[in-house]
């Protein structure tokens, strides 16, 4: 099918914004709450609370600065967005949905944010931060450097489990400790890294990868080559999802 580089959304019968691909920028909280944040310079902030329907800018609507990672918060409302530059340079925390931020850290963005469980997981390059304040005092620690590749996405099965994108490296304590896998991807593809029905899934050059407990993993040839690697993913149910922008190749998997 098709494959779209740019999500557009028709605001109020007014102009036509559009999202750049860039990291996870688009999140939703599938209540009916959706953030948006572009990664080029100028683009608009914007949430909207009724799935899409309408949508409203954020107090830095415009030249607020490259976003380079945004997260939803688990109390409700509450959205982070990381800037590389602008006046929302560092980390920028809102507890009305978007409508208007909070700058929480000034001494650095974070490529990866990621909460569950209580705790929130950052990453700049292959650095790892983790902080369990970040509705509050917002104090980071730095655990260490892992892996050569950048770090681009975390994901957790929601019990203590998380993975991170780059080299796959592993923790089974809630993000305080992490450690190489067994046989993770060597450079897990940037926005391919999901956890869908009880499994780790992400896609490496002509292969496909899952793991039950993001330590051992295995492999499976999708026959389409290393052009094909997607670049994105999503996932409805037990279905997983890979985008390759530059062919428009969808690839389609059943976990």
């Amino acid at each position: 099918g098709t494959t779209l580089t740019r999500v557009y959304r028709h605001v109020n019968n007014a102009s036509w914004y559009s999202w750049q691909n860039g990291r996870d920028q688009i999140v939703t909280d599938n209540n009916g709450f959706w953030y948006a944040a572009p990664s080029n310079y100028y683009g608009p902030r914007m949430y909207s609370t009724d799935n899409g329907l309408t949508w409203t800018g954020s107090d830095y609507f415009g030249n607020a600065g490259y976003t380079q990672s945004v997260c939803l918060g688990d109390t409700a409302g509450y959205v982070f967005n990381s800037n590389s530059g602008g006046p929302l340079y560092g980390v920028n925390r809102s507890s009305n949905y978007g409508a208007s931020f909070t700058r929480i850290r000034t001494s650095s963005y974070f490529n990866a944010m990621h909460i569950a469980n209580g705790v929130m997981c950052m990453a700049l390059s292959n650095n790892i931060y983790r902080s369990t304040d970040y509705n509050s005092s917002f104090n980071v620690t730095h655990l260490g450097t892992f892996g050569s590749t950048s770090i681009n996405r975390f994901r957790t099965d929601g019990s203590g489990t998380w993975v991170a994108s780059g080299s796959g490296y592993v923790s089974t304590d809630n993000g305080a400790t992490w450690s190489a896998p067994n046989n993770a991807p060597s450079n897990i593809a940037l926005l391919t890294l999901e956890y869908v029905n009880g499994y780790f899934i992400c896609f490496e050059d002509e292969y496909y990868a899952y793991s039950s407990n993001g330590t051992d993993w295995t492999f499976v040839s999708t026959g389409l080559g290393s052009n094909a690697l997607p670049s994105h993913c999503g996932f409805n149910g037990t279905t997983f999802y890979g985008f390759n922008v530059s062919t428009g190749l969808t690839i389609k998997i059943t976990v």
